[in-house]
């Protein structure tokens, strides 16, 4: 019982951590959603399960799409710590 109380205090004060080592005046506001009455309303379809997902084979190696992207490298940090992955990466502003 104790070690488990232990084990949740050390959990709690690990994502606070965390939590307290995000520059949070790196991030932009891009857009802000206004939610209304009538959202709470629509019926929306259910969650994709994209582990039931299965990419179909593609019968001919021609057909099969393919994606060119020049990529820029970025530095990024990656935070970890008890099984929880932040990525953090650098944001521009513009204007």
């Amino acid at each position: 019982m104790q070690a488990e109380k232990e084990s949740r205090a050390q959990q709690e004060q690990n994502e606070r951590n965390i939590m307290e080592s995000i520059d949070w005046h790196d991030f932009v506001i891009v857009e802000t959603i206004q939610f209304t009455e009538e959202d709470d309303k629509i019926a929306l379809q259910a969650p994709i399960d994209f582990n039931k997902m299965r990419p179909e084979p593609t019968l001919d190696p021609e057909m099969a799409p393919t994606i060119d992207i020049e990529e820029e490298e970025m530095e990024m940090d990656i935070i970890e710590e008890d099984g929880m992955r932040l990525l953090l990466a650098p944001v521009e502003v513009f204007g």
